[in-house]
């Protein structure tokens, strides 16, 4: 996205002199670290990077205005629990500065972003996420239960399916499973 595109009708400005400025009022200590956009696809926040290990997450609307909160309360709970990096909230930031919304930094999570190159093929791309988060948590033994209800892992690959048997729509989870 464009610097000072608008993607809604509501969304509030945002730049790094705003970034700055916030940073300088309510964390003085983060206040000499230098500010830069990062493009993103998102179209409910803004990020910029706060030095080299923090990143700065501007609500651009008051819908994902409510979700500061949450991240705050969840992420912290949610985060030893899964199997990825998670976004570790390092401080709360409020409405000021002519900035409307409460905000949030977040220790930078290093990586590539999946929207600098364009992904061709959406289902090879999850294939690939998906074989990554296995040799991330390991090798499971055949047969063992997930925390899924009576879900199998490692059990061979009956009804695995293959690029050429590939789901018109979002494939649905087995009952009793979370969608």
């Amino acid at each position: 996205m464009a610097a000072g595109a608008k993607l809604h009708e509501d969304e509030a400005d945002t730049d790094e002199a705003l970034v700055a400025a916030l940073i300088r009022a309510q964390f003085p200590r983060w206040a000499r670290l230098p500010v830069s956009r990062v493009v993103s696809a998102g179209t409910d926040n803004a990020m910029y990077r706060l030095g080299h290990d923090l990143v700065v997450r501007l609500p651009r609307i008051p819908g994902a205005a409510a979700d500061v909160a949450k991240e705050h309360r969840w992420l912290p709970h949610l985060a030893p629990q899964l199997p990825l990096d998670v976004p570790e909230p390092l401080g709360g930031g409020v409405a000021g500065e002519g900035f409307p919304h409460p905000w949030s930094v977040y220790r930078w999570l290093d990586g590539e972003n999946l929207f600098d190159e364009p992904v061709a093929d959406l289902y090879e791309t999850g294939l690939r996420g998906r074989s990554q988060l296995r040799h991330r948590r390991g090798p499971v033994a055949p047969g063992t239960r997930t925390r899924c209800r009576g879900r199998l892992r490692g059990g061979g690959a009956a009804g695995v399916r293959t690029p050429r048997h590939r789901p018109a729509h979002r494939p649905v989870a087995p009952p009793g499973c979370p969608a």
